[in-house]
């Protein structure tokens, strides 16, 4: 039986006792268990991730301390995960962690090794073995398919396309594979300049610098970075780049979607000292707001964030500046050649497209089908690491039809905002099931008469659906007049929840979160689209609307009781009338009079 090692990198990297945790259970574990009938998995992790780990059957858990990983390194985290990335570790480090896998692992020859990280110890104890290094690869962020590589070679500058660039530029396609590449960009420049919120910004900046460059800004005290780079933070990094760029080319710094680096007033400092450093405010409320820039720019600067990828997607140049990590793709790997490289004619770069749709960059459809994943790993095994050792994941039309179906389906729930008050959202109110949260594009701005309006559209998938629930904004209190809806559904009424009171389609909440419900007849509908104005109420409208309201809400209760003592005196009168001699004798008569 095949003996197969997940090694979910240990060491607390970056003082993020769980940062793996994702990995180790939503990747290891859910591969582990789909290989488990027909191979012997182990998991090696560490102490915070096993806490979060949950049940694991069938499958081996190894779990490893900080004091004995950090022994033979004086520098810590950072020295380690340096020294196994760079091959500069000495000769003790190396025995070090030689002996203490073969103590830990209690004698398991591995035939298999997926590690997240380099492991060259393993290369060493493990002579037979295979190892297959594992991370996103090309396509991880909505609206995109989350896919991974495992990859023979290593990580970053040491990776199969950096070893075998020549044999992959060289890959002839066919007129059917430059259409499938071609409707794939089609489709990726189209999803993402459709009511795109960057346009406006992006056409004005447009108007004043030659050429737009993308900084994405990453993370320091990672070897993936450190070691690739030689800025210390992130913030020499982006003055780096500035300094030798040149002042007609706009240079747009992104936050990483995980790690916004920078508050306000370093923005300040860095867009005040640089008068092409540009900082969209927007970029803030956007989650990976990089990729929604990528079709209005010449060019993206990095040093391994998956961005740099992304330009095979939409055409733009590249400066990979991150020591030969993609220079297979690179249009220039020296800052000083920018200007040179966005002027001269765009090089072909489909062939590694191609590369990665069809044979590198795995859906999880696949990564978590036990049979493909055992056929890919058995196979893998009995291979020599050359040109040749990828086959194609599926057959390559389906591969392009998969991922072109998914950024048009997820385009409809796509950007992901951040805290924004203008946020419009829907929520789907099926049978037996509970309101869904859905979030919409962006919403278009419209000016008519002075007055601005939105516009927002959401998809309706669900043929169950039979209430809707429409917020036009959250967090703040605010007078919404519908001016209209449109949608295929046959009939439909709507209704404010929680509106303190309306005038015609001019409706009013003081609370901080607006309620419109919409019922009727959404069983072949296909989508609803709203266009409404927002006029956000400010504290002391709130506070005397209020006072109003608790004002009618006590003359409603004097009203209501004095109806009520109303009502109870007239029955005790018909109570009393009932009672007398004269009412019996006459309903003794009725009774007959009815007999007749």
């Amino acid at each position: 039986m095949t003996k197969i090692l997940f090694y979910v990198e240990p060491l607390i990297e970056r003082g993020k006792p769980y940062w793996k945790e994702g990995w180790a259970n939503f990747l290891a574990k859910k591969m582990a268990s789909v290989l488990s009938p027909k191979c012997s998995c182990s998991i090696a992790l560490n102490e915070p991730c096993l806490e979060r780990l949950g049940d694991v059957e069938n499958v081996n858990i190894i779990v490893f301390s900080q004091k004995e990983l950090l022994g033979p390194f004086n520098g810590g985290y950072i020295e380690a995960s340096s020294a196994w990335y760079m091959n500069s570790y000495s000769e003790s480090q190396m025995q070090y962690y030689t002996e203490l896998m073969e103590n830990k692992f209690d004698g398991i020859n591995f035939d298999l090794i997926i590690t997240f990280t380099p492991v060259p110890f393993f290369a060493k104890l493990y002579p037979k073995a295979l190892i297959l290094h594992m991370e996103y690869s090309l396509f991880s962020r909505l609206p995109f398919l989350e896919t991974w590589y495992l990859d023979p070679c290593g990580m970053y500058e040491h990776n199969f396309f950096s070893r075998f660039s020549t044999q992959i530029e060289n890959i002839r396609l066919d007129d059917c594979q430059k259409l499938l590449i071609g409707e794939l960009r089609e489709t990726c420049v189209s999803a993402f300049t459709e009511n795109n919120i960057f346009v406006d910004d992006m056409m004005e900046l447009r108007k004043r610098y030659k050429y737009l460059v993308l900084l994405p800004m990453q993370f320091s005290q990672y070897y993936a970075f450190d070691c690739l780079s030689r800025y210390t933070n992130q913030f020499d990094y982006l003055t780096g780049v500035l300094e030798e760029t040149s002042p007609d080319i706009g240079v747009i710094f992104t936050m990483h979607p995980e790690y916004p680096i920078f508050d306000e007033e370093t923005v300040h400092f860095i867009t005040s000292k640089y008068k092409n450093a540009i900082f969209l405010e927007k970029s803030r409320k956007i989650y990976a707001a990089s990729q929604w820039l990528m079709p209005y720019i010449d060019a993206v600067v990095t040093v391994s964030s998956s961005v740099g990828l992304q330009t095979l997607l939409f055409g733009n140049k590249l400066f990979a500046i991150g020591n030969k990590n993609m220079n297979y793709i690179a249009d220039a790997a020296d800052l000083r050649d920018m200007r040179a490289a966005l002027a001269s004619d765009k090089r072909d770069k489909d062939a590694y497209l191609y590369f990665f749709v069809t044979k590198y960059a795995i859906p999880k459809e696949y990564l978590f089908d036990g049979d493909w994943l055992y056929k890919f790993l058995i196979s893998s095994t009995k291979k020599s690491i050359d040109s040749n050792f990828y086959d194609n994941i599926a057959d390559e039309k389906k591969l392009f039809e998969t991922h072109i179906q998914a950024i048009k389906q997820n385009r409809d729930i796509t950007p992901r905002w951040t805290v924004n008050f203008y946020e419009p959202i829907i929520y789907l109110l099926s049978l037996n099931k509970e309101y869904d949260e859905s979030h919409t594009l962006a919403p278009i701005k419209l000016v008519f008469d002075g007055a601005i309006h939105y516009r927002a559209r959401f998809i309706l998938s669900d043929t169950k659906i039979r209430k809707l629930r429409f917020d036009p904004l959250e967090g703040a209190a605010a007078e919404v007049e519908i001016v209209g809806i449109k949608t295929d559904a046959k009939d439909y009424t709507i209704a404010a929840v929680n509106a303190i009171k309306y005038e015609g389609d001019i409706y009013t909440f003081i609370t901080f979160d607006p309620i419109f419900e919409i019922t009727g007849d959404f069983a072949n509908a296909s989508y609803i689209e709203f266009e409404y104005t927002l006029r956000i109420l400010p504290t002391e409208e709130i506070s005397r609307l209020g006072q109003e309201q608790r004002i009618l809400l006590q003359q409603a209760k004097h009203i209501i009781a004095a109806k009520n003592d109303e009502i109870a005196l007239k029955n005790s009168m018909i109570q009393e009338i009932k009672a007398t001699r004269g009412y019996r004798v006459l309903e003794k008569i009725r009774d007959i009079k009815d007999k007749f």
